[in-house]
Parts: structure tokens; C-alpha cells; sequence
């Protein structure tokens, strides 16, 4: 590992917008309009403008053929259905306006996330290119997660004004007893799912220099975000993240380890478990200092009786009549059917993409989210573990409208030809 595992290559200023596009993708806890309006302004949906506009005027510049992939024109085709059948389930909705608006971002998202990605091949061919926005997110992580530590701690006020902006500090908790640190993410689920984005992203970095020597100069990084997930205390996240890993190297079948690493990973394990079984104090003193992060991953946990539970009730919801079954309830209005659940919100949800969009918009949009999700997960190419562990996230959680889900689908469809080009190469090779 050398000493400039750390460094950040600064990125050359054509590139700075999509870096900061990048780290402040998932960033939920920045509203640029302070709270003026109904709805609020993520960095998301104003940089990505700009960001569109910059790429298009550097295209007219360099006047060159936009190639469309032709995975991509299929993914194009899946979400036009989507959104169009998502919009029909509007006018069977009890909140109409709280509909429509939820599925205009669900548009305003997929769009968004996926010209930024056709525009820019580059990232389809490179993923190094994502590298500089990825640690300088990070970075802003940690920094996130600093300031929600001293929220936690009374040391700073849940809301910062830094002029018409407005940053959210306040935290999560589990139990009153620990802050669940989500970065720059309000929710930690969201806040783990961005790690294991980064973490995908890292690893396909690294992926040649791992299988051609013993270079691990990534791993302070890896190292980090491992570090950052469990600060969430999110199963969900911590779930995906070993389907990732897992699936990575499964995908790395010439994968080798140093013989020294084997050994001495061995020895540590070895040492661990012998000291543990003969000193059983010890091992009492473990047990008791973990027992609030074994019960919060525990599936017997409460949280997770609930999940389950919200997972049965969607189903009977949106199986309960004929008209149901096919149009839905209205896209985005969990929320009214569940205010037993969740009083006052205007958030509540099934707990689940698959289920909620069931419930919401008919088996017609269940069947073209499945399609859009699997499809990627099933099929050769670079995003192929990180699409499989987003797709069993999506399980338990609920990403329709959020923009690193759409770019995470958005890169794994349009990388899918070439993939398979290179494969088919290597074959009649």
C-alpha cells in the first residue's frame, strides 16, 4: 500500500461540475431553497441543468456522433412505459396533486440521470473518470457525519442557515442511544446505498491492478467506506454491500492473494478465536460492549417484524380489487392508506420499490420495474454486482425517486452492448 493511497487527483475543470455532480448525488440534506417551497431543492436538480447544458454545448463545439447503445434505447423504451403508466395511476389517486408531482420527479430523475450518462461515454467506457467525484463524496461523508455527530451531542443546531440554503444536521437513532451517521443523505438507508455505490465504484477501479499484481493502493478507501457503512446501522445497506463484495469476486475468477496476506490473515483469525475461547471473560466483555449493534442487525429485531409486516399489507392492498390490481392507488400515495402507521406523514410506504409500486401504480408498472431492475442483474457487464445487491436493497426499501438509483440503472443498461461486445471478442479470440 503506498503512502498516496489517499490522494485526490484534481480533476481538470471541464470535469469539476460532474465531480461535484457526483459527490453530491445523493446529498438530500442540502435544500437550496431554505424551506421556501413545497418541495425541496436537492443538488441533484440544480446542477444536473447545468451540468446537461455545459455537455451540450461542449458537444456542439466538438460537433461528434452521439452513439446510443442499444441496451440504452431499450431502457429508454422500459421507462417511458413506467413513467406513463405511473402518470395514469394519478387519476385514480385520493392526494391527485401530491401524485402528479411525486411522478414528475420520478421523470425529472430518470431523464436527468440518464442524458448525463449517454452525453458522457466516457463514463460508460472508464469508471476511473467517476473516481474524483466518488472520494470528494467521500470526504463530504465524513464531514456530514461529523456535524451530525456534535447534533447529537447538542453542539450544533439541527438546522444551519448558510444564507437562502438550508443544512440539515439532525441525525437518526437507534434506541436514544447512538446517532445512525447517514452523511449527506437524510435517511441512512439512502446514506448506506451511496456507500455502496462508492464501494462498487472503488473496487472496478481497482479491479485490474488486483488481478495483475499485488497493488492494493485502494484499500484505505475501501477501508473507509466499510468503516462509513456501519455508521449507519442500515441491514439493508450492510446486506448489499456483501452481495456486492461478494459478487465482485465471484466475477474475479483469477483472483490471487499474496501468500504472505493468506498467512498472516490466517494467523490474526486463528489468534482471535483461541484467545476468545480461552479467556471467557474477555469474550463476556465483547458480547455485552456489541449487544446494541447485534440487536439492531438481528432479524428478530423490531424494526424488522415491521418490514415484514408493511411487505404482507402492500400485497393485500394491492391485490384487494380488480381495479387495484390494474391501475393501482395512485403513484406516490402510500402515505394516505398508512396513516395508521405513520400519522401525519406524507411519507409513509410500504418499505419496499416492488411493493409499493404494486400498490401505487398496478402490476403493469410491477412488471416494468422488475424488468428494469433484473434485466441488468442477470446480464454480463461491469455494474452487474452492484445492480444485483441494489435489486435485493429494493426489497426492503424504497428508491423510486431517487436519483442514484436512476443513474446507477442508467449506467448498467447503456454499459450492457459494450460488455457484451467485449466479450464476444474475447470468444472468437
Amino acid at each position: 500500500m503506498t503512502a498516496t493511497a489517499f490522494r485526490i487527483t484534481p480533476p481538470h475543470r471541464r470535469d469539476l461540475l460532474l465531480t461535484l455532480w457526483l459527490a453530491l448525488l445523493g446529498a438530500d440534506r442540502l435544500d437550496l431553497f431554505g424551506g421556501a417551497t413545497t418541495f425541496s431543492l436537492t443538488p441533484f436538480l440544480a446542477l444536473t441543468p447545468v451540468l446537461v447544458v455545459r455537455l451540450l454545448v461542449g458537444r456542439l463545439r466538438v460537433p461528434t456522433a452521439l452513439a446510443i447503445p442499444r441496451p440504452a434505447l431499450k431502457y429508454v423504451a422500459l421507462v417511458c412505459a413506467l413513467v406513463v403508466v405511473a402518470g395514469l395511476s394519478v387519476f385514480v389517486s385520493p392526494d391527485p396533486s401530491l401524485s402528479a408531482q411525486r411522478t414528475f420527479l420520478l421523470a425529472v430523475q430518470i431523464v436527468g440521470s440518464l442524458v448525463v450518462v449517454l452525453l458522457r461515454p466516457d463514463l460508460r467506457a472508464d469508471p476511473e473518470r467517476m473516481l474524483p467525484g466518488v472520494k470528494l463524496g467521500l470526504l463530504l461523508f465524513v464531514v456530514f457525519n461529523v456535524m451530525q455527530g456534535l447534533t447529537f451531542l447538542g453542539r450544533l443546531p439541527q438546522d444551519i442557515h448558510l444564507g437562502p440554503i438550508v443544512l440539515h444536521t439532525i441525525a437518526s437513532e437507534y434506541a436514544g442511544l447512538v446517532p445512525r451517521l447517514s452523511g449527506s443523505a437524510f435517511d441512512p438507508n439512502r446514506g448506506g446505498i451511496l456507500l455502496v455505490f462508492y464501494l462498487a465504484i472503488v473496487l472496478q477501479v481497482r479491479k485490474r491492478s488486483l488481478a495483475r499484481s499485488h497493488n492494493l493502493s485502494g484499500t484505505p478507501w475501501v477501508l473507509l467506506i466499510l468503516l462509513l457503512l456501519l455508521g449507519t446501522l442500515s441491514r439493508s445497506s450492510v446486506l448489499a454491500a456483501t452481495i456486492l463484495v461478494v459478487l465482485t469476486i465471484l466475477q474475479r475468477s483469477r483472483l490471487r492473494l499474496h501468500p504472505a496476506s493468506v498467512i498472516v490473515g490466517a494467523m490474526i483469525v486463528l489468534g482471535s478465536a483461541v484467545y476468545l475461547v480461552f479467556v471467557p471473560r474477555t469474550f463476556g466483555l465483547l458480547a455485552r460492549a456489541s449487544a446494541p449493534l447485534a440487536s439492531r442487525f438481528s432479524v428478530a429485531e423490531g424494526s424488522a417484524q415491521g418490514h415484514m409486516a408493511l411487505l404482507r399489507r402492500g400485497i393485500a392492498d394491492a391485490t384487494s380489487s380488480v381495479p387495484t390490481l390494474a391501475i393501482g392507488r395512485g403513484f406516490g400515495s402510500s402515505y394516505v392508506f398508512l396513516q395508521d402507521l405513520f400519522p401525519g406523514s406524507r411519507y409513509g410506504n410500504y418499505h419496499s420499490l416492488y411493493v409499493s409500486m404494486f400498490a401505487e401504480s398496478g402490476i403493469v408498472a410491477l412488471a416494468l420495474v422488475l424488468v428494469i431492475a433484473l434485466v441488468p442483474a442477470v446480464r454480463a457487464g461491469p455494474y452487474r454486482p452492484l445492480v444485483a445487491a441494489l435489486a435485493v436493497f429494493n426489497v426492503f426499501y424504497q428508491l423510486t425517486t431517487e436519483p442514484l438509483f436512476w443513474t446507477i440503472i442508467a449506467l448498467s443498461w447503456s454499459t450492457l452492448v459494450i460488455h457484451d461486445a467485449s466479450h464476444v471478442r474475447r470468444t472468437e479470440a
